[in-house]
C-alpha cells in the first residue's frame, strides 16, 4: 500500500443550518470533509407539492465557493425518499424529489452523493439512478451496512437472502445498475462482530468509504475512545483500499477532549496499519492497473524494462543458489571430467544471469565456460561492454536466436529466465524445446520445471477497467477475452488456487506443449466471479524455487505480477455451487494462445477461441 496516501476522515451531519461555520468547526476538529443533506429537513414533499412551493428547497450555491463544494462536501439524499413506494403517485413524487436533489448535487460539483440501500426492493431506484448517471459524471456512494442491526426494521421480501446478508443486497443492486463504474460502496460498520471472510469478500468490491458510529467505540482505561478487535480488523482491511472514513454521531466518551479524540484514534490505526512489503513498494501506482503481457520472443525489450527486473532482490539470488548446486552435482557424477563446465545462458538480456553464473562458479570452486546467447541487438551491446569491463572477456557473447544457433560445444547446464507471470505465457516451453539441440545428454536445465495456477477472483474494479481497453482493430469482445498482467489489490479470492499446467526441462521426449485441464472450485460463501487470477511457481533446481503463488510467494520478489483472465459477464455463485472451468493452451504453426470457459453452474462460452483476441508468437 502506498505510504504517501493521506489519512482522510469526514463527519456526518443530519443538517447544517450554517454550512460555512460547520465546515470551519469540523476542520478545527480534524475532519477533512463533511456529509450533509442536500435538501432542508423541512422540505419533505408530498404528492403534487414538489412543483408548487416557491421557497427554496435548500441553501444557495453561494454559501460556499465552488472549490469548497467540490472538495469538502459529500451530499446525502433525503432519507424519506422511497422510490419503491407501492402507491404510484407517491412514488412518482418521490422520483421527482430524488432527481431534484441529484441535479442540485451535480450543479454544485459535489464529488459524491450518499444514498442508502437498506432494502431488497431496489429495482426502481436502480432504474432511475442509471438513467440519471447516463447523462452525468456524478459519483454515487451507496451506503450499505456491514451487518443489519438486530433492533432495526428493514423492508424485506421474506424469501430473499438479502434479509441476512447486506452484501447480497449490494450485489443485486449493482447488477441491476449494470455494474456502473460510477457506483461505489460506503460500508457502515456497526457494533456487531463479523467473521473475517465477511469483510474479505468486501475487499473485492468498489468500496470508497467506511462509516463508523461513535456508539461503536468504548472507553479505554485512560478515558479515550477505542474500537473492538473485530472493528479494527474491518477498518484495517478497508485501509488497504485507501478508503476514507466518516464518523457518525456525537461524542459520548471523552467529554473534555471532545470529538477530535475519535479521529485521532482512527488516524492512529492508519499509522500502525500493516507495513509495506518490497512488492507493494515496487508496485506503487500500479495497483489494479491492467497491462498487456510482455512478448520478448516477438519484441525486443527496452533498457528500462531490463533495468526494472534487474532490481529484484530475490530472483537472482535464487538463480545463483541453483547454479551453484548444479555445478556441485556435476562434480559428483561418475562421468565428470576435470574440464570447464559449459554453461549457456539463453535469453541473457543485459547479463544478470551471467553474473550469477560467474559468482556461483567462484563460490563452488568449479571453473566454467560461459556462453551468453541473446537475440536483442541492443542488449548485445551491453553484454559486450560488460564482457570487456567486468568479465575479462571470459564470456562468449552470441548474437542469435537460441533456437537457430549452432554451438561449437554442447552445454552441461542451460540457464534461462524466460518465465512469464503464468509461467509459460512468454513461450518458455517453445524456446527451451527449440534450444534443446544445445545440450549434452544428461544436461541440466535451470529452471527444471514450472507450474501455473488459477483461482476465481472477485474484483469490480478490474471488471470495470476492461471497458477502457477497447482496441478498434480487434473484436468488440476483445477486452473480455484477453489476459492481462496486473498487481492484484482491490480483489478477493473466494476459492483456493488450483494447479493447472506443468512443464519440465529438458523435454527429452519432445512432448507436446498443448494442454487441456478442467478445474473445479467450491466456495465458503456466495460470491461474484469476475474472472480468474493466474500465478506460477518454478523449481529452479532440486527444491530451490521461486513463486508468486499467494501461499508460497517468494517474499520480496517483484519481477512478476499475477495474470488476470476475465470473463464476459460477472458470474454469481452460491456457496453450494461447484464452478467448473475448462482451460486450454493451444499451439499453432506461428502462435500460441489460451482459451477458457466456465461450464457450471452457468456456461459462459469459450473465451478467445482460436486466439481471435490474443495470442503470442
Amino acid at each position: 500500500m502506498s505510504r504517501d496516501v493521506k489519512f482522510s476522515c469526514g463527519r456526518d451531519y443530519f443538517y447544517a443550518s450554517h454550512l460555512f461555520n460547520t465546515l470551519s468547526e469540523s476542520a478545527g476538529e480534524g475532519f477533512d470533509f463533511i456529509c450533509v443533506n442536500l435538501a432542508g429537513p423541512r422540505y419533505v414533499r408530498g404528492v403534487n407539492t414538489a412543483d408548487k412551493r416557491e421557497e427554496p428547497m435548500t441553501r444557495s450555491d453561494l454559501t460556499l465557493s465552488t472549490n469548497d463544494w467540490s472538495q469538502l462536501i459529500v451530499g446525502k439524499i433525503s432519507n424519506w425518499i422511497n422510490l419503491e413506494h407501492p402507491n404510484k403517485k407517491v412514488r412518482e413524487s418521490h422520483e421527482t424529489a430524488f432527481l431534484e436533489e441529484m441535479s442540485y448535487a451535480t450543479h454544485l460539483s459535489i464529488p459524491a452523493v450518499l444514498i442508502e440501500l437498506n432494502s431488497s426492493l431496489c429495482e426502481n431506484l436502480a432504474s432511475v439512478l442509471v438513467a440519471y448517471l447516463r447523462e452525468t459524471n456524478q459519483h454515487i456512494w451507496v451506503k450499505v451496512p456491514l451487518t443489519y442491526p438486530l433492533n432495526k426494521d428493514y423492508s424485506f421480501n421474506s424469501r430473499d437472502v438479502v434479509r441476512d446478508d447486506p452484501w447480497e443486497g449490494w450485489t443485486k443492486f449493482y447488477a441491476l445498475c449494470g455494474y456502473n463504474k460510477k457506483l461505489s460502496v460506503a460500508l457502515e460498520i456497526g457494533t456487531r462482530g463479523v467473521e473475517p471472510m465477511v469483510i474479505d469478500r468486501w475487499t473485492g468490491e468498489s468500496v470508497k468509504a467506511y462509516l463508523v458510529a461513535t456508539e461503536s467505540f468504548s472507553s479505554n482505561q485512560k478515558g479515550f475512545p477505542v474500537l473492538s478487535k473485530s472493528s479494527q480488523y474491518v477498518i484495517n482491511a478497508l485501509f488497504k483500499l485507501n478508503c476514507q472514513g466518516i464518523l457518525i454521531g456525537a461524542n459520548h466518551v471523552n467529554k473534555i477532549m471532545g470529538i477530535r479524540t475519535y479521529t485521532q484514534y482512527l488516524q492512529h490505526l492508519w499509522t500502525i496499519r500493516d507495513e509495506d512489503t518490497g512488492v507493494r513498494d515496487f508496485a506503487r501506482g500500479y495497483e489494479d492497473f491492467l497491462q498487456c503481457p510482455l512478448q520478448p520472443l516477438q519484441d525486443n525489450l527496452e533498457s528500462q524494462t531490463y533495468e526494472t527486473f534487474e532490481k529484484d532482490p530475490i530472483k537472482y539470488v535464487r538463480y545463483e543458489e541453483a547454479i551453484k548446486l548444479a555445478l556441485l552435482d556435476l562434480k559428483e557424477r561418475d562421468t565428470f571430467q576435470d574440464v570447464d563446465v559449459v554453461v549457456m545462458v539463453v535469453g541473457a538480456g543485459r547479463g544478470p544471469l551471467v553474473k550469477a553464473t560467474i559468482k556461483a562458479s567462484k563460490e563452488s570452486g568449479m571453473p566454467v565456460r560461459v556462453f551468453a546467447v541473446e537475440k536483442n541487438p541492443n542488449a548485445i551491446i551491453t553484454l559486450r561492454n560488460l564482457n570487456v569491463k567486468e568479465w575479462s572477456s571470459l564470456v562468449t557473447i552470441v548474437s542469435s536466436d537460441m533456437r537457430e544457433w549452432k554451438p561449437p560445444v554442447l552445454a552441461d547446464i542451460i540457464v534461462s529466465e524466460l518465465l512469464g507471470s503464468f509461467g509459460d505465457n512468454e513461450l518458455s516451453p517453445e524456446c527451451l524445446d527449440g534450444a534443446q539441440h544445445l545440450l549434452k545428454p544428461g544436461a541440466i536445465s535451470i529452471p527444471t520445471s514450472y507450474t501455473s495456477y488459477l483461482a476465481p477472483v472477485t474484483s469490480a474494479k478490474l471488471y470495470n477497467a476492461l471497458a477502457s481497453c477497447v482496441d478498434p482493430f480487434k473484436p468488440t469482445e476483445a477486452p473480455y477475452e484477453t489476459p492481462y498482467v496486473v498487481y492484484l489489490h482491490n480483489v478477493y479470492l473466494p476459492s483456493a488456487c488450483k494447479e493447472l499446467f506443468t512443464f519440465q526441462h529438458p523435454n527429452w521426449e519432445s512432448s507436446s506443449n498443448e494442454r487441456y485441464t478442467q478445474l473445479s472450485y467450491r466456495f465458503s460463501q456466495n460470491s461474484t466471479i469476475h474472472g480468474f487470477a493466474g500465478y506460477f511457481s518454478s523449481d529452479l533446481y532440486k527444491g530451490i524455487s521461486i513463486s508468486i503463488h499467494p501461499v508460497t510467494h517468494s517474499v520480496g520478489m517483484f519481477s512478476w505480477f499475477p495474470m488476470y483472465f476475465p470473463i464476459r459477464q460477472p458470474l454469481y455463485v452460491l456457496e453450494t455451487d461447484t464452478l467448473l472451468l475448462s482451460f486450454w493452451r493451444r499451439v499453432g504453426k506461428s502462435k500460441v494462445w489460451y482459451e477458457w470457459g466456465v461450464s457450471s453452474p452457468r456456461p459462459s462460452g469459450v473465451h478467445n477461441s482460436g486466439g481471435r483476441c490474443y495470442s503470442s508468437g
